[in-house]
């Protein structure tokens, strides 16, 4: 039955969704995430939820919700990330179809991304996106996505080093080609202390490109 409500909660959150719909769902999914936080966290059962909440598919409908018009649908969103469990799966690179070369193909294939940096380039990359609009909202929506990427990704293992992608990348380019390599770091502090100063450089950047325009 949870998975059915879960399932069914999942299939209400699209982008246009009327905000009386966008609302009670996200308020009956982020208490939904909620219980099964505090239950599994607390070392009772699962509830065979894991398996939904790990998708792509629904972290990329909440994700979607950052950018809504209403505020309280987009801190639902954000609270609602927060508790989604962590990625675990690996992303490989190489071309393993290249059989005339077994040795490359070898190699390449022991090359593995952790899906934790794939993302966390993703959401570094549409958050700058969000936070060079014009607008309010898409600015505020930027924010949010910077606080739930610190969250996931620098305060949490592996504490990666958070960089901001280049101008000319955030404006032209996609996610998936975005030159950045956002290493782990230490611990906690380093991570904390490397994303501080990357916003403040961000800022010194905007504020110089504001003066000269």
């Amino acid at each position: 039955f949870l998975e059915w409500v879960e399932g069914f909660l999942a299939s209400q959150i699209y982008p246009g969704a009327p905000f009386e719909r966008e609302g009670m769902v996200l308020e009956l999914y982020f208490g939904l995430l909620t219980a099964w936080h505090r239950t599994t966290h607390g070392g009772l059962l699962d509830l065979g939820l894991k398996k939904h909440l790990a998708s792509p598919l629904r972290r990329r409908a909440l994700l979607s919700c950052l950018a809504s018009p209403w505020e309280r649908a987009q801190n639902l969103a954000h609270a609602s990330l927060s508790l989604l469990p962590e990625p675990e799966e690996k992303v490989k690179k190489g071309d393993d179809q290249q059989e005339e070369k077994e040795q490359a193909r070898e190699k390449n294939r022991n090359k593995t991304v952790p899906a934790a940096q794939i993302m966390a380039r993703e959401l570094m990359v549409w958050g700058s996106r969000l936070a060079h609009r014009s607008r309010a909202r898409e600015a505020g929506a930027g924010a949010l996505v910077f606080r739930l990427a610190f969250a996931q990704f620098a305060r949490k293992p592996p504490h990666l080093r958070l960089d901001l992608p280049p101008f000319a990348t955030t404006i032209l380019s996609t996610a998936s080609t975005a030159p950045m390599e956002l290493s782990p770091t230490s611990s906690e502090w380093d991570a904390s202390l490397y994303w501080l100063q990357t916003l403040s450089n961000g800022l010194a950047e905007k504020l110089a490109r504001i003066k000269a325009a």
